[in-house]
C-alpha cells in the first residue's frame, strides 16, 4: 500500500469515505476481497445487455434531503415506492410495524401517543440488557408482535434462530418513531457499481485493490485503516 489511508470494503460506505478524503486532498486505497466494487449492490450486464443486480435488488432509503442530494451527485437513483405487506393468521398487515399495523393487529383505534403507551405495556421490561435478537425484540415490542412479524422473518433472512443472533441487529429499531409518517426518499440504485466508481473515482487520489481480503494479521503500510 502506498497511500496513508486504507479503506476496507468497496461498497457505498467505502466509496463515500474515499470521495470525502479525496476532496480534502487526501489519498487512499480501497480494498475488497471480491473482484468488483459496490459490495452486495454490485451490478453488471448479462449476455443480453440486461443490467442485473448480482446479489439481488437493494433499496436506498433516507429521510434527509442533503443525503439525497449527495447520493444523486454520482449516479442515477431509480424512483421506487417501497410498500411491504405481510400475511399472518390469514390477515394482511402493513410493514414495517407502524400505527396501522398495531391497530390492525390488536383491533384497536389508537392514536400515535396511545399506541406508543400501549407498546410499552406489551414490552417485556423484565429483560435488563438484551443479549440476543429475541431479547431485544421482546424488550421493544413484546411477545405478540415479535412472534407475528419478527421471529419467522428474521430466521428466514439470516438462516439462524433469533436466539443465536446478537441484540445489536435490532438495537436501532424505534417502533415509537415509526408510528408517525416521515417524509422519506426510497430509490433503487440503477447502476450501483457505476455509482461507486463515480463516487470514489477521483484518480489519482483513490486506488482500488480487488481480491484483497482484510484477513486476521492483515497489516497494510498505512497510518489509518477504515473498516
Amino acid at each position: 500500500m502506498t497511500t496513508p489511508i486504507v479503506i476496507v470494503g468497496a461498497g457505498f460506505s467505502g466509496a463515500v469515505v474515499a470521495r470525502q478524503l479525496a476532496e480534502a486532498g487526501i489519498s487512499s486505497t480501497v480494498i475488497d476481497q471480491r473482484g468488483h466494487v459496490a459490495g452486495n449492490a454490485h451490478t453488471e450486464r448479462n449476455d443480453n445487455g440486461v443490467m442485473v443486480h448480482v446479489y439481488g435488488p437493494h433499496i436506498f432509503h433516507t429521510a434527509h434531503e442533503d443525503v439525497w442530494e449527495y447520493i444523486n451527485r454520482f449516479g442515477e437513483m431509480v424512483p421506487y415506492n417501497h410498500r411491504v405487506k405481510a400475511t399472518y393468521s390469514g390477515r394482511v398487515y402493513s410493514l414495517p410495524v407502524n400505527l396501522l399495523t398495531i391497530n390492525q393487529f390488536f383491533g384497536r383505534t389508537l392514536s400515535p401517543a396511545e399506541a406508543e403507551a400501549f407498546i410499552r405495556e406489551q414490552a417485556d421490561d423484565s429483560i435488563g440488557t438484551p443479549v440476543t435478537f429475541e431479547d431485544q425484540a421482546l424488550k421493544f415490542v413484546g411477545r405478540d408482535l415479535y412472534e407475528a412479524f419478527f421471529k419467522g422473518y428474521t430466521q428466514k433472512q439470516w438462516g439462524l434462530s433469533p436466539t443465536e443472533l446478537p441484540a445489536s441487529i435490532l438495537a436501532q429499531l424505534a417502533v415509537g418513531g415509526r408510528l408517525v409518517a416521515v417524509q422519506r426518499r426510497d430509490a433503487g440504485p440503477g447502476r450501483a457499481s457505476l455509482w461507486v466508481r463515480h463516487a470514489a473515482g477521483v484518480a489519482p487520489r483513490v486506488l482500488f485493490d480487488a481480491n484483497t481480503p482484510a484477513l486476521p494479521g492483515f497489516s497494510p503500510v498505512a497510518g489509518f485503516v477504515f473498516a
